[in-house]
């Protein structure tokens, strides 16, 4: 969370940092003819804000960070919550917008998977943590996924019983979807979920 508050974070720009504002240089032109400038630079703050909240959010941090000339592998600890209330880093716009219901007050991530690297900056592995609903204890036939079906037979096969499984739980979905806290307060949203395509 004090990732998402110090990027959020509003920031002054003064000094190196001041922009061009063209408001300013109209008013100076005009009260001093003789001193005509280009530009002139004003103080000003910038702050950013998501300004419309995705289906799925994905959150990338920063790896390393400069020493000098060098680039060093960030290794803290990061602490995230299960469940992520955007809204207080989203745009107020955003709340006007077709995909946000009026007068919400929340926009709730579930968090689905987290992916981590251990190892060097230039070197190491990628660890990827999702979670999975719970297996059904009295279901015997368990199988793991065949990441290279060896025939286009295999792969209709598999597209013929997803779309049996997909038309078999549509009553499931609908049910589902009846029931989501969406649908149950008006002033919060569930935002997140899966969608597997398949195309050959």
């Amino acid at each position: 969370m004090s990732c998402l508050t110090h990027f959020t974070a509003p920031e002054l720009l003064t000094g190196n940092n001041k922009i061009t504002c063209e408001n300013c240089t109209n008013q100076h032109n005009k009260l001093h003819p003789d001193d005509q400038k280009d530009s002139v630079k004003s103080n000003a703050s910038k702050q950013m804000l998501i300004l419309s909240p995705p289906a799925v959010l994905t959150l990338q941090l920063k790896r390393f960070h400069h020493m000098g000339f060098n680039l060093t592998k960030v290794n803290r600890y990061v602490k995230f919550p299960l469940v992520l209330d955007l809204a207080p880093f989203t745009s107020s716009i955003s709340l006007g917008l077709g995909n946000m219901s009026q007068g919400q007050s929340q926009v709730l991530y579930g968090l689905y998977s987290v992916v981590e690297h251990s190892g060097r900056l230039n070197s190491g592995h990628y660890v990827a943590y999702v979670r999975s609903r719970p297996l059904d204890p009295n279901h015997t036939n368990r199988q793991y996924l065949n990441l290279k079906p060896s025939s286009q037979f295999e792969i209709d096969h598999l597209v013929a019983e997803m779309a049996e499984k997909v038309e078999a739980s549509s009553g499931t979905l609908h049910n589902d979807l009846k029931a989501s806290p969406r649908n149950n307060a008006a002033n919060v949203q569930v935002c997140g979920g899966i969608r597997v395509c398949v195309k050959y």
